[in-house]
């Protein structure tokens, strides 16, 4: 690990500490130290510093993102980009990920049902609107009805 020159030693315990105590998009860090009066300079050499010395992993922390709020809350995925967005990913990290396949292996299908199954499984209208809400599409929340019909006939 390279020395941090003298000039740069306050932004540095300031980065860190604000990475302490939770994950930070290079984009809320950002906002965070111009907050605290910070010089672009030294902001910069802060972002390069933890980026390069793995303090700050976007890539790591997204896909950990999208599966605790695909799996975990139950979004669909036009919710899940929306969430990702406010927690600080940029639109261009989004697209990125997206075309490299981040949503490969999550079953939407599957947690629309559960989601369903926890509104009581009635697909009424309110239902739909509220599972759209969720950011599941009307053909993920077609077949998770369909699903659950096939699940209760047996």
């Amino acid at each position: 690990m390279a020395r941090i020159p003298e000039e740069y030693q306050a932004v540095m315990r300031t980065a860190f500490r604000i990475l302490a105590y939770r994950d930070n998009t290079e984009r809320v860090l950002r906002r965070k130290l111009t907050e605290r009066k910070y010089s672009e300079e030294e902001i910069d050499f802060a972002l390069r510093y933890v980026v390069q010395n793995g303090y700050l992993d976007e890539e790591k922390q997204l896909y950990h993102a999208i599966r605790r709020l695909a799996d975990g809350k139950l979004y669909g995925k036009r919710r899940v980009l929306q969430e990702l967005y406010r927690l600080g990913f940029s639109q261009e990290t989004l697209r990125h990920a997206v075309e490299e396949g981040c949503f490969d292996g999550i079953d939407f299908i599957a947690n629309c049902t559960e989601a369903l199954r926890r509104a009581g499984g009635v697909c009424d209208p309110r239902t739909v609107a509220a599972l759209g809400r969720r950011g599941f599409s009307y053909s993920d929340i077609r077949a998770a009805q369909n699903a659950l019909d096939t699940e209760q006939s047996l």
